[in-house]
């Protein structure tokens, strides 16, 4: 009886030291599935719980349209040590980006990295996440280093997307994604600088708030003969004066001078998440704008049409950086006229040296 409950005892306290030895011993596959997600580095003893930051447009602008250049990015990497997951704190790390190594810098209170990117890119250019590549090298007394991987989108601002900033934490053992958010469009790292490069395939509409148009007359227009008669190139006969002139400038006699003032304020289109289309105004730009005069509503059907003055000569002008308005003065000879109907304006404005993916407006 007595030697039953010493064998019992025994086997409880055997019973008991192998679980807790299993409890003690991480298995393989948590260990390597801690590998595989972290960065791979089998050596280093701390692993990137997590990655953020933000973005602000940089100082560096275009000469003409002032459009920023590039973005300036701030990124955070949160570091635990592997063994204790505890913050790595006062840990000196450094990042590097390919052939550039950044200064190396300490981690905080939080056990996080803060570091500074200049990330060049299009203004005007197709929103999508660029895949990044980053590592993050232990030089305190830890050791090692992780490869995170960062899909940013330096157009998430002007199109209203929040996640710029997106960690890709997972990988299949076969090197897949399996973890990046479905409305994430991304590109991988062999394309990354030809898209920063390439500009944008996508055309961006121009759109003209504010229009207003002011028209102020110079003066009356009257034919005046001219001292020598001209030569018919076609007729090879003399060719009278008044009908040479009626053919330059279509019905002579009496007329006006116009100047025709044109106020607006330029915005180019930007898709939304939405689906739908927000103004972004520009405080810089130059364009020409075309101005025709059309009489409709006339003739004895009533729906006639007829170009009073062509769109030529153009007129250029700037937007006031302090207002956001285009201002352009057109000069219009008007000789041509209706006794009945409506006189309209069709305005054409098209960007000057601007970015090649704006298009005109009309």
């Amino acid at each position: 009886m007595w030697t039953s409950k010493i064998l019992v005892k025994i086997w409880i306290f055997l019973s008991l030291v192998l679980s807790l030895s299993s409890c003690l011993n991480p298995d393989k596959k948590s260990e390597s599935d801690l590998q595989k997600t972290t960065g791979g580095d089998v050596t280093a003893n701390f692993v990137v719980d997590d990655v953020q930051g933000f973005s602000i447009e940089s100082n560096d602008l275009t000469s003409v349209w002032k459009l920023p250049r590039s973005r300036f990015f701030s990124f955070k990497a949160c570091m635990v040590a592997t063994n204790t997951t505890r913050k790595v704190i006062g840990q000196k790390f450094r990042v590097e980006n390919g052939n550039v190594v950044l200064r190396p810098q300490v981690t905080d209170n939080d056990g996080c990295l803060q570091w500074h990117e200049t990330i060049p890119y299009p203004y005007f250019g197709e929103s999508k996440h660029l895949l990044f590549k980053r590592k993050i090298i232990a030089e305190g007394t830890y050791r090692g280093e992780r490869t995170i991987e960062l899909a940013v989108n330096p157009w998430a601002k002007l199109h209203g997307l929040e996640n710029e900033i997106v960690y890709i934490k997972n990988r299949n053992q076969d090197g897949t994604q399996s973890y990046i958010p479905q409305e994430l469009f991304l590109e991988e790292d062999t394309a990354v600088v030809q898209s920063l490069n390439r500009g944008s395939e996508k055309n961006f509409p121009l759109w003209m708030d504010n229009l207003v148009v002011h028209v102020v007359k110079l003066g009356q227009l009257e034919y005046k003969e001219e001292p020598q008669s001209q030569i018919d190139p076609k007729k090879g006969k003399i060719q009278d004066p008044k009908q040479a002139a009626e053919e330059r400038f279509g019905q002579v006699g009496e007329g006006v001078r116009l100047q025709i003032n044109v106020n607006m304020e330029p915005k180019v289109l930007i898709d939304n998440y939405k689906g739908g289309f927000a103004r972004k105004a520009l405080q810089a730009g130059r364009f020409r704008v075309f101005v025709q005069v059309i009489a409709t509503d006339f003739g004895a059907s009533g729906n006639e049409k007829l170009i009073l003055f062509p769109d030529k000569p153009s007129s250029v002008g700037t937007v006031d950086p302090h207002t956001g308005v285009l201002s352009v003065p057109v000069n219009v000879r008007l000789t041509r006229r209706v006794a009945e109907g409506t006189l309209k304006l069709a305005i054409r404005v098209v960007p000057l040296q601007g970015p090649t993916s704006l298009k005109e407006y009309q």
